[in-house]
């Protein structure tokens, strides 16, 4: 009679693998950032745009330095057309305020336009 081998179940197989580090993939922020605007159409499209206008390099600075709630992006003189593309809420070039809410998702944002030169407009969505 041949010896019993000690062959590990899959369950234990997952077990060390996690103690290892071989678990599941490590994510960046920005890949956590995408994965929550994915399930909506009009928030991804939004943070798509926002990426080819205003470079990855920077969508991955300010992905990295955001609060836990709310995504803050720097915006240039293109967030009012980058928001009415994605939400379809015009804002008037007077508004210096604007909250909306994502038809699809009802996802809030808030714009905050620059108040003088020195200010660049902000646009925040929460996560």
């Amino acid at each position: 009679m041949s010896p019993k081998r000690n062959i590990p179940t899959d369950r234990e197989k997952a077990v060390t693998a996690t103690q290892r580090g071989h678990g599941r993939k490590q994510t960046s922020p920005v890949d956590n950032v995408h994965l929550r605007f994915i399930s909506c159409g009009r928030c991804s499209y939004l943070l798509a745009a926002y990426r080819l206008l205003y470079s990855a390099e920077m969508a991955e600075t300010v992905v990295q330095v955001h609060d836990r709630t709310w995504l803050k992006l720097c915006c240039g003189p293109q967030a009012r057309t980058l928001i009415s593309n994605a939400f379809g809420s015009r804002i008037d070039i007077d508004a210096y305020y604007f909250e909306g809410l994502c038809p699809e998702c009802k996802r809030p944002f808030i714009y905050h336009a620059a108040e003088n030169g020195e200010e660049t407009p902000s646009l925040q969505i929460s996560l």
